[in-house]
């Protein structure tokens, strides 16, 4: 019974792919036209819960609204250009962590959305959530 189990797990840990420290982008490949991935990256959004702040049909981009990382903080948003045979996810995000000192107050900008941090944080599942909606996408992922 323990080599059966053993067996079936050995091909799933050959084929997960890592997502590496400093990654920042995820590349989607597919055998689709830029148009046909405008259009599958649009319905997808608009499928689970985005909501599209800018798209560009001619340069085929999308931005998305911020959304948040996880019920309590931290915002992000996706940038997505579709090319023939190929997609790039990448995302800005910030923790929503605003301080007040001594009557100065710092608020905080935008950042690249990139795989950071210790597991759980929220510069981790930022990645994550982005790395979700690629998921959804149903191609190979690449990261970079």
């Amino acid at each position: 019974m323990k080599i059966l189990v053993l067996f079936l797990l050995i091909p799933v840990g050959i084929f997960a792919q890592e997502i590496p420290k400093g990654a920042t982008k995820i590349i989607i490949n597919n055998e689709l036209s830029a148009k046909d991935n405008f259009d599958l990256v649009v319905k997808t959004l608009l499928d689970n819960d985005y909501f599209i702040d800018a798209k560009d049909a001619e340069l085929f981009t999308v931005k998305t609204q911020p959304k948040k990382v996880n019920k309590w903080t931290g915002l992000y948003f996706l940038n997505i250009r579709t090319m023939d045979k190929e997609i790039q996810v990448s995302g800005m995000f910030k923790t929503g962590i605003d301080m007040t000192l001594s009557g100065f107050r710092s608020t905080e900008e935008y950042d690249t959305v990139t795989y950071k941090g210790m597991k759980g944080s929220l510069f981790i599942l930022a990645f994550e959530n982005m790395d979700n909606f690629a998921s959804k996408l149903n191609s190979n992922k690449i990261y970079k």
